[in-house]
């Protein structure tokens, strides 16, 4: 019975989506409905409700979003981006990295729609080429999602790191591995665009003002990775510092720049955070768990950790919504494997339903972007299915030799 009442909550949720209710209280219907299905009382309902609230994983995963999103805001609003746009077509001589590097460099930056500040560059830098919307399109988005496996400021790495309890530096350098392959995929695509081979003088000088308009990032990285300061505290510090700089320089006003953070991110994670909360106080995961210990394990691998964070990530276009969704119902598997299988089972899921959220529709950096440059949907698709389809290949090799299930 657990495995149809969860898939009932499964399709409640996704109709909610579909219907294009906010996320956030589509979640909070259906924990209450997953609360009802099993038979949670109303006082233990409040009571993880407030467990969430207070909770230091909820507390500081809400703190690392707001950092990150204040940080995109303060650098957007600071113009350090059009500096960064255009001091890669001054460093940049081939014409192939000019098209690709803003994308790429944006991307480091998770904001919503950011596939849209690379889009104007593109266009210009394609100039004399015979580039198609379609082709622009590709060339935009696939590079501007290519840090998404691995890079520590990606709200659904944070996501995936607290609800599987795997220290992000860990998750991060597991999966790192995909980035190399989705950008080796991505330059494979290129190459038929018979993109021309001319190259324009390099100015050097501007190496330093590329540098500095991504000085915040690098600096959250040293701290990070290198000095081993917590992810939330050196987001703090960095934005922080990057605050005080704009302000003496008259750059940034802090009023337009917090009414510029998308608040609606942070309230989604704290309700995905209590929809896990909710499903494992309720005992539902534990019937799961029992209902499916009869089922060979290759089914269970196959439907937990691959079909179903790759339906739900392709069915939202939302990274939190597959990472919400999906990877609760197959945590209780992990329990007594191997560190080393955990974190690969994990990126199993992760690159399953990234590469649905690369082609749902729904997904706004690919609607816009395709919007920008006026290009067909079937024609943005034939681009993206072979590197898409590459990358969940990666992540089936990486399950047939590390899980235990074949």
């Amino acid at each position: 019975m657990a495995i149809v009442k969860l898939s009932l909550v499964i399709l409640f949720l996704i109709v909610l989506i579909s219907r294009k209710i906010d996320l956030w209280i589509a979640l909070f219907i259906c924990s209450i409905i997953t609360a009802f299905f099993f038979g949670v009382k109303l006082q233990d309902f409040f009571k993880v409700f407030f467990f969430t609230i207070k909770d230091w994983s909820t507390i500081s995963i809400i703190l690392i979003i707001f950092f990150v999103l204040f940080l995109s805001s303060l650098l957007e609003s600071g113009e350090s981006l059009e500096v960064l746009k255009n001091s890669v077509n001054k460093i940049v001589t081939n014409k192939t990295f000019q098209l690709v590097l803003p994308s790429a460099l944006i991307g480091l930056l998770p904001m919503p729609g950011g596939a849209l500040l690379g889009a104007p560059l593109v266009k210009s830098t394609a100039k004399g080429t015979n580039l198609d919307g379609a082709k622009l399109t590709f060339i935009n988005y696939w590079f501007r999602h290519i840090w998404e496996y691995f890079w520590p400021l990606y709200p659904g790495l944070i996501l995936t790191s607290t609800l599987c309890k795997i220290p992000l530096k860990e998750l991060s350098r597991n999966q790192f591995i995909f980035t190399p392959l989705a950008i080796s995929t991505g330059l494979y695509v290129l190459i038929k665009f018979n993109i021309p081979k001319e190259r324009t003088k390099r100015d050097l000088k501007y190496i330093f003002p590329l540098l500095f308009s991504i000085s915040p990032i690098i600096l959250i990285v040293l701290l990070f990775a290198v000095f081993k300061i917590d992810i939330v505290i050196s987001v703090a510090i960095s934005t922080t510092l990057t605050l005080i700089f704009l302000l003496i320089r008259k750059k940034v006003n802090i009023k337009s720049a917090l009414k510029e953070v998308n608040y609606k991110a942070i309230i989604v994670i704290f309700f995905i955070l209590f929809f896990k909360n909710i499903l494992n106080s309720s005992g539902g995961l534990k019937e799961l768990s029992l209902s499916l210990s009869g089922v060979p394990k290759i089914y269970v691998f196959i439907l937990l950790f691959y079909l179903l964070p790759l339906m739900t990530g392709f069915l939202t276009g939302v990274n939190q919504a597959y990472v919400a969704v999906s990877f609760p119902l197959f945590i209780p598997f992990l329990k007594g494997l191997p560190e080393q299988t955990i974190l690969n089972t994990v990126g199993i899921a992760y690159i399953s339903g990234f590469a649905g959220v690369l082609l749902s529709p729904t997904h706004l950096c690919l609607v816009l972007t395709k919007e920008y440059f006026k290009a067909r949907f079937i024609d943005v698709y034939k681009l993206l299915l072979f590197p898409v389809i590459i990358m969940m290949i990666g992540a089936l090799i990486l399950g047939i030799f590390t899980f235990p299930y074949f």
